[in-house]
């Protein structure tokens, strides 16, 4: 281990290797060799692990080295996946009609696409409480009509 990552002990060193491994948080508890009574507590102890900042760092460093060692970058992803949409969406006859390659695989891609250029973000709304009294005018018309 390196020094900034001197926090992070051997069985939690061993959890993000795991989850580096196969994505799978509950499974990289029980790898680590963790004590857990079930999947379900395995999966709790994961998300609490993941939310660790040195376990944090220590996943986005080795997924640093990795892509770099790959030349895998932002605009190696975006060419990637811009070729997955031009290959699956291209019109094809199956079973008599015209129909895309791969709809599932074009979409899946643009999906990622959008994700990563960040469209679906939430937009930050500010909901206000205001403490609102009914107009008796208004009211009264809604009583009348009902």
């Amino acid at each position: 281990m390196d020094e900034q990552h001197s926090e992070l002990n051997h069985k939690r060193e061993l959890f993000a290797r795991a989850y580096l491994k196969h994505g799978n948080g509950a499974q990289a508890v029980i790898d680590a060799g963790y004590d857990v009574s079930s999947r379900e507590s395995a999966g709790s102890l994961a998300w609490t692990l993941l939310q660790d900042p040195f376990i944090q760092q220590f996943l986005s460093d080795q997924k640093s080295i990795v892509a770099s060692r790959q030349e895998i970058n932002l605009e190696w992803n975006f060419k990637k996946l811009k070729e997955i949409v031009e290959v699956h969406s291209k019109l094809c006859e199956k079973n008599g009609a015209e129909q895309m390659v791969d709809a599932r695989a074009a979409i899946s891609a643009l999906d990622m696409i959008s994700k990563q250029l960040g469209y679906y973000e939430a937009e930050k709304v500010e909901h206000k409480v205001n403490s609102w009294k009914p107009d008796k005018d208004i009211l009264q018309n809604f009583k009348q009509e009902f």
